[in-house]
């Protein structure tokens, strides 16, 4: 199963990594999978839109 996560939300850099790091042990504590990749999705203007 591939799942994928679009968070619609303009973190700095460092929450998203906190976000992620906090998913990430969630996902190995229950054997259920792990993250793989991410991004920033900017605006033309260079503001964060999204993040995937």
């Amino acid at each position: 199963m591939r799942l994928i996560l679009h968070l619609n939300a303009r973190f700095q850099p460092k929450h998203r990594f906190e976000l992620e790091d906090a998913l990430q042990e969630i996902l190995q504590k229950h054997n259920a999978g792990e993250i793989t990749g991410g991004g920033t999705a900017l605006k033309e203007n260079g503001e964060i839109d999204s993040y995937n």
